[in-house]
């Protein structure tokens, strides 16, 4: 830079090594490196992009460390339980990387119901290449078997008890749900109106919401509101799911997943009347290697606290990008068949987590502070 008659203009003064910056052109992706101080900053190579018959760029790619992956493509979303449609658009991440290829951010900005869209013709366009995808978003998929008890449905496979607890058939008089606010508040009356305690609180929209202030099923020991996952700790010792009975608070996802769930049971049904085979881990089987999940894209949960790097800056973008990443390298490592294997659980847990889901990474018969 050089000075001005104005304000500095802020960015990098170059005082040695102008001829280097120089040969890098503008858009173009460079690593900077330390080198010795008895080395010449000019005397630096540029290494360019290697540009195939395509003319695309060849950056480096990821190489699998052993064995063949068990996918050929990621997609993983940070997802949002805004209200707005605008505030939806600019929260949505999506992070994508197809086999060794790096992961990058998507330009698509979605709202949540654009985004089913989205997923169905990323996935309908991988079937017909013959490419498997792994994908998931960051909120619950499942809901706590003590809360389903409640309502009655917790003998009911995943995907049914999701149906009846969104649609209110569970009893004549149970709420549907068509929106978040409406839902709670209708919910928690449902069970007061049978003599139980509320369910869904929040400790700061409580009157937006008309919910609770404090957690109505504090220090009840029956699973009611967070799911057996919820409780364990994750591999990298980092995250801290809140219940799914909380919602509207900073950091909580009871919200979202509730939004989320809607989607997921819409994606299904998209699905299946395309003939596209979608599965869900650990629903579907508690081991990736199981028969079900052969040949089929596999929709799993994050928790991208777990994978998001200690000092790295906690953004949606950063969410997408190391949730995807973290799975990716994980496979091409040869770790996620290892990753993606519940089968260790005890017997006792195993229809408990069919009902409930599981979150990737976390370890089983660990109990987080």
């Amino acid at each position: 830079m050089k000075p001005g008659g104005g304000r500095p203009t802020p960015g990098i003064r170059i005082e040695l090594g102008k001829g280097l910056w120089s040969r890098i052109d503008i858009g173009v992706g460079f690593m900077l490196r330390l080198a010795p101080p008895s080395m010449p900053l000019e005397s630096l190579e540029v290494s360019q992009p290697v540009m195939n018959a395509e003319g695309t760029d060849d950056r480096p790619k990821l190489i699998p460390a052993a064995g063949t992956p068990l996918f050929g493509a990621y997609l993983f979303i940070d997802y949002s339980g805004a209200e707005k449609v605008a505030h939806q658009r600019r929260a949505i991440r999506i992070a994508y990387g197809e086999g060794g290829n790096a992961v990058s951010l998507m330009n698509d900005r979605h709202d949540r119901i654009a985004l089913v869209d989205f997923i169905f013709e990323r996935l309908r366009s991988a079937s017909r290449r013959g490419v498997r995808v792994c994908l998931g978003q960051d909120h619950s998929l499942g809901m706590p078997v003590g809360f389903a008890r409640k309502l009655a449905i917790s003998s009911m496979l995943w995907r049914e008890a999701l149906a009846a607890f969104l649609g209110g058939t569970y009893d004549s008089a149970a709420p549907a749900f068509h929106g978040v606010g409406q839902f709670v508040r209708e919910l928690n009356c449902w069970l007061t109106d049978r003599g139980r305690k509320p369910y869904f609180w929040s400790a700061t929209k409580a009157e937006l919401y008309q919910v609770p202030g404090t957690d109505p099923r504090k220090g009840e020991m029956n699973s009611c509101a967070y799911r057996l996952t919820d409780r364990c700790r994750s591999g990298s010792g980092r995250g801290n799911p809140k219940p799914f009975n909380r919602i509207g608070d900073r950091g909580t996802v009871g919200g979202q997943s509730l939004l989320g769930m809607v989607r997921i049971l819409e994606l299904i049904d998209r699905c299946e009347a395309e003939g596209l085979k979608l599965r869900f881990w650990p629903f579907d089987g508690l081991d990736i290697t199981s028969p079900e999940y052969e040949g089929a894209h596999v929709f799993v949960e994050p928790y991208p606290s777990a994978f998001r790097p200690e000092g790295v800056e906690q953004t949606d973008a950063n969410d997408a990008i190391h949730t995807a990443l973290a799975i990716q390298e994980a496979d091409l490592q040869g770790l996620l068949r290892s990753l993606f294997d519940l089968s260790d659980l005890r017997a006792d847990d195993v229809p408990t987590v069919l009902f409930e889901g599981w979150i990737v990474g976390n370890l089983v018969e660990t109990t987080r502070a």
